[in-house]
């Protein structure tokens, strides 16, 4: 007799504190709103995602648009829950209890799970209110709130929402199941930040945050809670695509434009996957894996920037201690003219800055052996002397060297195509 037609959840794209971010899904696709309509049963045809600082204090809603086939029926109550679990099979607690008992440690993880409200419906349920319908049987797209969301307990993120929609004719009358809907929301931590927009445009605007962008950087960062934690999570990742998948070449950026004012990131997406056996690594320098950190950092509400350190005075170049390019087998020391990295604030010797295209060396004196990986992440550049990152990357000797590696204060971020 009802029956759910759509579901909106980016119901106001100026705003994202009470819905849904715009985002679509690569360059060329967008997504339509409203992302839920009657025939869609994977939770991947339905995409939306929230930025969590933005919604925090804030009642969310979404809009649905419903049905009724009977002429006698003009309004009704609605609302939506999260269906309940299948039967567990016989004898499930005592072996629970028994394996509580054994590992100890899983309290603990029970603990988290339950906090965290682990195996509940991220969005919560959709409240209970009355909707009329007109004399075609339909109603508009009318706003219903959002109960016991789990968005600020999770962090970061990719989830399944199912919601089983009932309806009923009173006030306390019997529910009545009458449609599921399935859908896949991302939670980052705040609204993303350039190179990615919320200037909605109809959803032509391919600055949006993609989806297929989200679909790794959320995974890399699950769970984060502090950008400071999501943007180091994303630099590890890519650093780890070494050797399978991206391996350092000083010869020249291959996912840069010509004049440097775009990412490719559309050719970049495909080099995250695994990749087929015996191919050959793809080639990346410092200013790719600056942008790529930058770029998957700040769909997550991060605020990092592509950024350059060398000589003030001329291109000079700078000797490094021994590093550990990306891909590459092990530690060696090379000449630089510039190096890239993606940098916080203003991208001053006073600024933190994550690495994606090397790792350092740990040890106490990085000019020597024996060498350990030390990732960059959330590392102050620092002054000559100091110890920090500028004291890692350049080499002591020959005198001067590390004046020449000096933070160039450009800091930029390339729109992605």
């Amino acid at each position: 007799m009802i029956d759910l037609l759509a579901v909106r959840f980016n119901h106001n794209p100026d705003s994202a504190r009470d819905d849904a971010l715009s985002i679509r899904e690569n360059a060329k696709t967008g997504i339509s709103v409203p992302e839920w309509v009657k025939g869609m049963t994977k939770p991947e045809d339905s995409r939306a995602a929230y930025a969590i600082r933005e919604i925090t204090g804030h009642t969310i809603t979404i809009e649905a648009k419903l049905v009724c086939s009977n002429p006698s029926v003009n309004a009704a109550y609605v609302r939506a829950v999260q269906p309940p679990p299948p039967t567990p099979p016989s004898g499930w607690l005592a072996w629970v209890m028994k394996m509580l008992e054994k590992f100890p440690i899983l309290w603990h993880l029970l603990a988290f799970m339950f906090v965290t409200g682990h195996g509940k419906n991220l969005l919560g349920e959709v409240q209970e209110r009355n909707v009329v319908f007109d004399a075609d049987g339909e109603t508009e797209f009318e706003p219903f709130e959002l109960d016991k969301h789990w968005l600020l307990q999770r962090g970061v993120g990719i989830h399944q929402v199912h919601w089983r929609w009932q309806y009923r004719l009173t006030a306390s009358g019997s529910w009545v199941d009458f449609a599921d809907s399935k859908h896949r929301i991302y939670t980052v931590l705040e609204v993303p930040t350039s190179p990615w927009q919320q200037v909605y445009q109809g959803g032509s605007n391919e600055q949006l945050p993609w989806t297929d962008v989200l679909e790794h950087a959320c995974e890399w960062a699950a769970r984060t809670n502090q950008v400071d934690q999501a943007a180091a999570q994303v630099t590890r990742a890519l650093n780890r695509l070494g050797p399978s998948n991206l391996e350092y070449s000083g010869t020249g950026h291959w996912f840069i434009s010509p004049k440097h004012n775009f990412f490719e990131c559309s050719q970049f997406l495909p080099k995250l996957k695994p990749q087929p056996a015996g191919s050959s690594p793809q080639p990346v320098d410092c200013s790719d894996m600056a942008t790529a950190v930058t770029t998957f950092a700040n769909v997550l509400g991060c605020d990092l920037a592509e950024s350059q350190m060398n000589s003030w005075s001329s291109p000079e170049q700078f000797h490094t201690n021994p590093i550990h390019p990306i891909g590459r087998p092990g530690f060696t020391t090379t000449l630089w003219t510039y190096h890239e990295v993606a940098w916080k604030g203003s991208g001053s010797a006073g600024d933190h800055l994550f690495d994606g295209s090397l790792l350092l060396n740990g040890h106490s004196n990085p000019a020597n052996a024996p060498y350990s990986d030390l990732e960059a992440v959330n590392m102050l550049f620092g002054n000559p002397g100091s110890g920090d990152y500028r004291d890692k990357l350049a080499a002591a000797n020959p005198a001067g060297n590390r004046a020449k590696c000096s933070p160039n204060m450009q800091p930029r971020r390339r729109a992605v195509r």
